[in-house]
């Protein structure tokens, strides 16, 4: 009886998995993807990132394009570094995806930061792009304008300390530099070097 019991629970923990991994992938395909009529038109879908690589700030918002190409419409599932399946039916909250199939990602943090890859299916194939995000803190930012700002005051307050500075040299004369011109001064009013006053050293009767 307890051996039945254990069957009985391990089916149920099977069909639990089953059931759980069926509706993720139902999600992540876009629900049904119709079957190919066969034409001429016809063509396995392409996914081609605009960009290859993407830099925002923490807090910042970004947008990740990819152009996606295919016949019939391929339906486009955007695959988080989480693998999170994210589609303009579900996208809630801080990620927004467009008719465009542009997924745009709000209010940035650093858990944001991955490789996100683009998947375009029709009944065809497959094929799929890859966009790395890079997420820079806002510390660093902070960190980066405190250490410009600094800079320019401490060259501001040594430019001002050398001017004040040299002039204070310029306005102190030497003693010495004051006796030589007192000198000099005496000696003129005495008529020269040889001490005889104006007019009197040319030698007039």
């Amino acid at each position: 009886m307890a051996l039945h019991r254990c069957k009985l629970i391990w089916t149920s923990l099977r069909i639990l998995c089953l059931m759980i991994v069926f509706d993720r992938g139902k999600s992540a395909s876009c629900s049904s993807i119709p079957a190919a009529e066969p034409h001429a038109n016809s063509s396995s879908p392409t996914a081609e990132a605009v960009s290859a690589t993407l830099s925002a700030w923490e807090g910042a918002s970004v947008s990740l394009e990819c152009n996606v190409d295919g016949s019939p419409d391929p339906c486009v599932v955007w695959v988080s570094p989480n693998f999170d399946f994210i589609t303009s039916e579900n996208a809630s909250g801080r990620f927004e995806v467009d008719g465009n199939n542009v997924l745009t990602i709000k209010d940035l943090t650093q858990s944001d930061a991955g490789t996100y890859r683009c998947k375009a299916t029709n009944a065809l194939g497959t094929a799929e792009a890859e966009i790395n995000l890079d997420i820079a803190s806002m510390a660093i930012l902070l960190a980066v304008i405190f250490s410009f700002v600094a800079c320019i005051i401490v060259v501001a307050l040594v430019s001002v300390w050398k001017y004040r500075r040299s002039k204070k040299r310029r306005s102190i004369v030497p003693e010495e530099e004051l006796k030589m011109r007192e000198l000099r001064r005496q000696t003129m009013a005495n008529g020269g070097p040889s001490g005889q006053p104006n007019g009197e050293a040319s030698g007039v009767v």
